[in-house]
């Protein structure tokens, strides 16, 4: 599909996330891979989308481009970078939108009820990303 593609706009809750051509969406993140201690390392002070991990291995996806710096940072903290799909774009935004969605409604527990008083997590039903949005 995404070679029918020439734009892409990318909502989530009623706000535009990404609004572009599909290759700039594709260069809008890039994916790291390697051990998850080197891949840690390496996240540090970047904007993480989305990580899957598996034994001791992490694949994350990064906001961003990989320009000379980032390459350049990854050899040295011993991870391989790659490209990533439009469909992996789109994915990882939804699930850091939901990653902060579930954040944000956590740090909100001091009034879930709305009456200034406080709350506790009792007060409401648990809130869950949406099944295929969870990483």
């Amino acid at each position: 599909m995404e070679s029918l593609l020439e734009h892409v706009v990318v909502l989530d809750q009623g706000q535009v996330r990404l609004d572009c051509d599909v290759d700039a969406a594709r260069a809008s993140a890039y994916s790291v891979a390697g051990t998850t201690r080197s891949v840690t390392a390496f996240l540090e002070g970047r904007t993480v989308l989305s990580t899957h991990g598996i034994g001791g291995l992490t694949t994350a996806t990064v906001e961003g481009a990989a320009d000379e710096r980032v390459r350049t940072d990854a050899v040295a903290a011993g991870v391989e970078l790659s490209s990533v799909g439009l469909q992996q774009v789109v994915a990882a935004l939804g699930a850091a939108s939901a990653a902060s969605s579930t954040v944000h409604h956590a740090d909100d527990r001091d009034d879930l009820d709305g009456d200034g008083h406080g709350g506790t997590a009792a007060d409401t039903p648990a809130r869950t990303a949406p099944e295929g949005a969870r990483s």
